[in-house]
């Protein structure tokens, strides 16, 4: 059974920074078959361009190692720059914060454990 969760990047770059940090987020993410990564719905209006929102995307979770590999994927950006923090939306719209200046190893455990959870459908 699959479920689908957003995740959002937000940081202290500029916007330029930001959207490429994204786009290779993204693309980490893309390399684990138990994740569907997708850009958001665009809120546009038929024949209206759509930005997507910058730094988010719509994750699908295919299989049950998909917390994992989103805790891993997440743990590998946060160490690399401590100034991004990232939202992540579940399907039953409950919202986990996760603040790269304020993670700690003893933290994995706990965000796999809430991921699962806000992976599960509505």
């Amino acid at each position: 059974m699959s479920a689908t969760i957003s995740v959002e990047l937000h940081s202290d770059r500029p916007a330029s920074q930001q959207a490429q940090l994204a786009r290779e987020f993204a693309a980490s993410l893309r390399k684990s078959p138990d994740l569907r990564v997708e850009p958001p719905p665009s809120a546009a209006k038929p024949g209206e361009r759509g930005d997507a929102m910058l730094g988010q995307i719509v994750l699908t979770f295919l299989t049950g190692g998909a917390a994992t590999a989103l805790i891993a994927c997440l743990k590998t950006y946060l160490e690399r720059d401590r100034s991004l923090s990232v939202s992540v939306k579940g399907a039953d719209g409950k919202e986990i914060k996760i603040d790269g200046k304020r993670l700690s190893a003893k933290d994995a455990d706990m965000l796999v454990k809430s991921l699962g959870e806000a992976a599960k459908p509505a």
